[in-house]
């Protein structure tokens, strides 16, 4: 086809309402992915596989559910992969990049595929939003998206960073695409088998073998109730539970004073040294206290009270310490904020 019978084609009626859902459907994400994963990048780097396979009992949970709820294996194992990426990130839209290689399931193709969580979401529903999102890049898939991107690409600013480079094929554990961690599902001895294909550097084989036994866990956590509540599950291994608990909920019995209660007594110790040093300007432990001390107050008068939370936005200033001290002086919280991220995360 030349360039003039695909521009034909492409201004007819079925590809002008293409052309307008993926517009649509690609309007809020991060095109620096985009661009890689279809070709206008260069890519090439060094990657290394691990992978599991999974046990009787739990294929014969997925087989089952895929049978009750209408919905491809594949899509169950999107749909845990996804909502992994949800709770690493964090953020409540993702997406990832869905490939086949023998169009048994609809498409052979790299496609985007991108979902949404919401507020009291059970497992079950966010199964039906991985497959009817699934079903409407399929309905979709004949516009060249290449056209698409290029088309945005020029007012990219400002979009969301959420589309993750992460891609999930059927049956190509041997794939090369141009991603950060490819996953794969095939079957092996009418078993499921699942593979990660990472970047060496991006990660180590501890963190891969992590994230495949957190698939795991969510599989075992979430297939028998399939109504739990997303924001219930928890995906942590029973060895990852008892290292945190060892470790990182010893009671500190030696720590008898509070960071105020320190602070205070290096001024009452110390109140001319100096603290501080911003620019050209010296502050000394008493002068810190005192603005502190005066912050402190202006919050108590905004109604801040004893366990709230305070933003701060972290940059090299006096005024952040000021702002942290005076939180902790009125039994606040503060939450440290990066002011490079996208407002959507702040």
């Amino acid at each position: 086809m030349n360039q003039s019978e695909l521009n034909i084609l492409l201004s007819s009626k079925k590809f002008r309402l293409r052309r307008v859902f993926w517009n649509n459907y690609l309007a809020s994400v991060d095109f620096n992915t985009l661009l890689k994963q279809y070709g206008l990048e260069p890519a090439g780097n060094n990657y290394s596989t691990t992978s599991f396979k999974m046990n009787s009992s739990v294929t014969e949970m997925i087989n089952k559910i895929s049978e009750k709820n209408k919905v491809l294996t594949y899509v169950i194992f999107l749909s845990f992969v996804v909502y992994l990426l949800h709770r690493y990130t964090g953020e409540k839209q993702v997406a990832v990049f869905i490939s086949e290689q023998n169009s048994k399931y609809g498409f052979n193709r790299s496609l985007p595929l991108l979902t949404e969580i919401r507020e009291g979401m059970t497992y079950r529903e966010y199964l039906g939003e991985v497959k009817n999102r699934l079903a409407e890049v399929i309905k979709n898939q004949e516009y060249p998206i290449k056209k698409v991107i290029e088309h945005l690409d020029g007012a990219r600013e400002g979009k969301v960073e959420n589309l993750s480079n992460v891609t999930c094929t059927i049956g190509e554990p041997e794939c090369n695409y141009d991603s950060d961690f490819i996953f794969d599902l095939s079957e092996e001895d009418e078993s499921f088998l699942l593979t990660l294909k990472y970047r060496n550097d991006r990660a180590d084989e501890l963190f891969a073998e992590t994230m495949l036994r957190h698939i795991e866990v969510l599989i075992k956590k979430c297939l028998p109730n399939a109504e739990i509540l997303l924001k219930n599950i928890d995906y942590l291994t029973d060895k990852e539970k008892a290292f945190w608990n060892k470790e990182y909920n010893k009671p500190y019995s030696n720590v008898k004073e509070t960071v105020i209660a320190l602070f205070e007594k290096r001024v009452c110790d110390n109140s001319d040294s100096v603290a501080i040093v911003s620019g050209d300007e010296e502050i000394t432990y008493g002068e810190l206290n005192i603005r502190a001390n005066a912050l402190a107050h202006r919050i108590m008068e905004e109604g801040i009270k004893k366990g709230d939370v305070i933003g701060i936005i972290m940059d090299t200033t006096k005024e952040v310490v000021i702002s942290m001290l005076a939180s902790l002086k009125v039994g606040a919280i503060y939450l440290p904020i990066n002011d490079s991220y996208p407002i959507q995360r702040m």
